[in-house]
């Protein structure tokens, strides 16, 4: 059973694209462990132990197959642990049954060739039910030494263990009663294990993942769907045929209530927690992982026996054929585990198929939007690993381009800028979508340029704001892209090296030396980002007059110069320089960094400051 599971579970490993859950994983560990801590205490809704555990392994190889090693491996190690529960609790052939079907089933295999933290959650749950059973029957210290071990590492693993505490507790009593030692014993190293992880848990409660309002008859016809799902994710009636096993089981041990009643406590409390708080995260089988141990048991006892009546060696043989058999309808649905699309159903870009056509679709030196943060991060991510260029990254506008190829990665609305494919096209007449790889639409439009602004009087004053501006009126664009969400806004196109945007002015208004004011709509709210304000007249040297380093609270600065001469043509250049230390939601922090626009005003010698606003503004 364990070669069959091993085989499903290995075999293509890093074959397929990473979805998006999948790649935020790697995205967050590329971070500082205080950063990826914060980063889980205020805006992830998991505890830290997977992201912690893939950043020394992500650090050995970013390969897809080794990431998933940490959930494969797991996995395999499920059936172990599963056989030696039927084997305790019910049968050795029981166990072995209960085994064969934990190899073979879809939901489980694909847990397995996913890089988050299930199928170790998944491992850690059979651990601590076994460690208890083996407590109860020989009261040896290593086993309660066990049950600690894996509720702490469980509760480090996955907020589940929230729900699910409860009704192991329940379980055990109902096991143990009317001694109250496992009992006990299970409560005070919950406790010791939950308060470890509390400065994580009680942030989170207030995120939206927590919050419930959804309605009973959601909630129920999710939670079937999920258990019909997770007894058998492919289409067809093995779905039903492994439920009704389950229930077979539960009827042939009829005669032990005690072992009957326990099951039925960790299936039914967690459902009733999830009832009482209207939870509407059940419509995803993985939450409820805690039916598993119990459903597979239960399957592993009904079909132990239907197939006993064989006698013990036909028996096995009978269980690892059927094993086999149910191998093989996996294997036949190769699509779903095994290609580059494999998603299981599910409509995610495949970043893989995607970054392979980027070199082909987007020139280097040409301008960059994409539709989300995360969909960047983990594309550019993606074309990193493949060591080949990016092009992504080499953003390259110059002085003397007329005009500049735009290149849309579109999955869907882009913000202020285009709600649908037709309103991009309204916006950028000419627009002509060169290719859809992997799910991701590739659109390119060119933007004619303007690189230098005449000023023929004074007062003078230009905003500059939106990608109109960033593409058709800077000087140069180099190392940003635009961000076409909340007002549209030049942003780095990677970490730990500065982009520049520059914007130029003739002045042809016959005054030699106007007063010059700048204003700054930006965002810095990571740790180590620089914004830096610079200027420089008739290509001379620029000279930096106005920074922010970040985290900074303020969103607007200005400043005033009068300038030490007479002057043609005026450059200012916005320097932006994002730092990989503060981590965000989309899998990184560039977004944390933004130009939003750029005031530049001249006026007489002398003359009235032209209502730039304060030095400094807060949010």
């Amino acid at each position: 059973m364990i070669v069959i599971g091993a085989c499903l579970r290995l075999y293509n490993l890093g074959v397929p694209s990473m979805w998006w859950d999948e790649a935020l994983v790697p995205l967050i560990a590329r971070f500082p462990v205080g950063s990826i801590l914060e980063w889980l205490r205020t805006i992830e809704v998991h505890p830290p132990l997977f992201y912690l555990l893939v950043k020394p392994l992500a650090a050995a190889s970013q390969t897809d197959f080794a990431l998933r090693l940490l959930s494969a491996l797991p996995g395999i190690a499920c059936l172990y642990f599963v056989y030696r529960l039927g084997e305790e609790l019910v049968s050795p052939l029981a166990g072995l049954c209960a085994a064969g079907l934990l190899a073979v089933n879809p939901y489980a295999l694909w847990l397995s060739r996913i890089v988050r933290p299930y199928s170790l959650y998944l491992l850690l749950y059979l651990v601590l039910l076994w460690g208890l059973v083996r407590y109860r029957a020989t009261r040896a210290g290593r086993y309660a030494l066990a049950v600690f071990a894996a509720t702490l590492l469980l509760y480090w693993t996955h907020y589940m263990m929230v729900v699910l505490a409860p009704a192991i507790g329940l379980a055990v009593l109902v096991m143990t009663f009317p001694s109250w030692r496992a009992f006990l014993l299970l409560a005070a190293t919950d406790t010791l294990a939950f308060s470890t992880v509390l400065p994580f848990f009680l942030l989170t409660l207030r995120l939206p993942h927590w919050v419930g309002e959804a309605p009973l008859s959601e909630i129920l016809a999710n939670a079937g769907g999920s258990l019909l799902k997770l007894a058998w994710f492919l289409p067809g009636p093995l779905g039903w045929a492994m439920l009704a096993l389950c229930g077979l089981g539960f009827v042939a041990v009829r005669g032990r209530p005690r072992l009957v009643a326990a099951g039925l406590a960790l299936c039914l409390v967690p459902v009733a927690i999830v009832l009482a708080g209207r939870l509407g995260w059940t419509g995803e089988p993985r939450y409820f992982l805690n039916f598993f141990p119990v459903m597979l048991l239960g399957a592993g006892g009904g079909l132990a026996w239907l197939l006993g009546r064989l006698g013990p060696v036909a028996a096995r043989l009978a269980c690892l054929g059927l094993t086999v058999v149910l191998a093989a309808v996996v294997v036949n649905n190769a699509r779903e585990f095994y290609g580059e699309r494999s998603l299981l159903g599910m409509t995610w870009i495949s970043y893989k198929q995607a970054a392979a056509a980027v070199p082909g679709l987007v020139r280097p030196g040409e301008a960059v939007m994409a539709s989300e943060d995360g969909l960047y991060n983990a594309l550019d991510w993606h074309v990193q690993r493949r060591g080949r260029g990016n092009p992504l990254r080499a953003v390259d506008v110059r002085p003397t381009d007329g005009e500049v190829m735009v290149n849309f990665l579109w999955f869907g609305p882009m913000g202020h800028l285009a709600q649908t494919k037709d309103d991009l096209a309204r916006r950028y007449p000419g627009l002509v979508e060169v290719g859809t790889v992997g799910g991701l639409s590739f659109l390119k439009a060119v933007v004619q340029r303007t690189p230098v602004q005449p000023a023929t009087a004074l007062p003078w004053e230009r905003t500059f704001a939106g990608a109109a501006d960033i593409l058709g009126s800077s000087h140069s664009l180099r190392g940003l892209v635009v961000n076409p969400n909340w007002g549209e806004a030049a942003q780095p196109a990677q970490n730990d090296r500065a982009g520049s945007i520059e914007y130029c002015v003739d002045n042809l208004s016959g005054q030699g030396r106007p007063r010059i004011s700048l204003a700054c709509r930006y965002v810095n709210a990571g740790e180590g980002n620089v914004l830096r304000l610079l200027v420089g007249y008739d290509g001379g040297p620029l000279r930096e007059v106005l920074s922010s380093a970040g985290p900074d609270r303020h969103v607007y600065r200005k400043v005033v110069l009068d300038p030490p001469r007479d002057f043609r043509r005026l450059l200012v250049r916005v320097e932006l320089s994002c730092a990989r230390k503060t981590a965000q939601y989309p899998g990184g922090n560039l977004a944390g960094l933004q130009l939003r626009g750029l005031l530049v005003a001249l006026d007489a010698p002398g003359g009235d400051d032209p209502g730039c606003g304060p030095a400094a503004g807060r949010p």
